[in-house]
């Protein structure tokens, strides 16, 4: 019995392995040039609160396609509603600290960033599992399109990081 694996070596160990590297895929180029000292928040603008209207239209979308008509009580709409303010809340604030804190970035960038990367990236590191599970339930004919889907999500988001963190001429400092 002391040397058969236990759940955890088979299931969390490869899970937080891949998402760490989902982790770093996706969020990198934030990261290359910025010391971890200096790693703060940005100031919330008013794009960054228009942006947070996407995942939570998102969140309320899928809710509504995967819930039959039949469930949707006031209170399972309240929990959907209260979970879609939850994640963009946690989708605002880790888009507010992959943006430079000491650099003017521009609308669109600022947009991408807090509306796109930030919470996708969010929901497909600690959700590439439920998508790869899901399709496995309905048929294995599912499974690799969908990993091929959770890398090409990856290196669409990669490279919507790197255009954002190219350096634009237009953009001003603020110190």
């Amino acid at each position: 019995m002391a040397n058969e694996p236990n759940m955890l070596e088979i299931f969390a160990i490869p899970y937080f392995a891949i998402s760490g590297v989902l982790v770093w895929a996706i969020f990198q180029p934030f990261f290359k040039n910025v010391r971890y000292e200096s790693l703060s928040p940005a100031s919330i603008t008013t794009t960054d609160l228009l942006a947070t209207v996407f995942p939570i239209c998102v969140v309320l979308s899928c809710s509504r396609w995967a819930i039959p008509v039949d469930g949707l009580t006031l209170a399972v709409q309240l929990i959907v509603l209260a979970s879609a303010l939850v994640y963009a809340a946690f989708a605002l604030a880790l888009g507010l600290f992959l943006l430079p804190a000491k650099t003017q970035v521009s609308f669109s960038k600022r947009m991408v960033v807090v509306a796109l990367i930030a919470p996708f990236g969010l929901l497909l590191t600690i959700g590439w599992i439920g998508l790869l599970i899901w399709a496995a339930v309905y048929s294995m004919v599912y499974l690799a399109p969908t990993a091929v889907t959770i890398v090409a999500s990856t290196i669409g988001l990669r490279t919507l990081g790197h255009w954002v963190c190219e350096s634009d001429p237009t953009t001003v400092s603020s110190e």
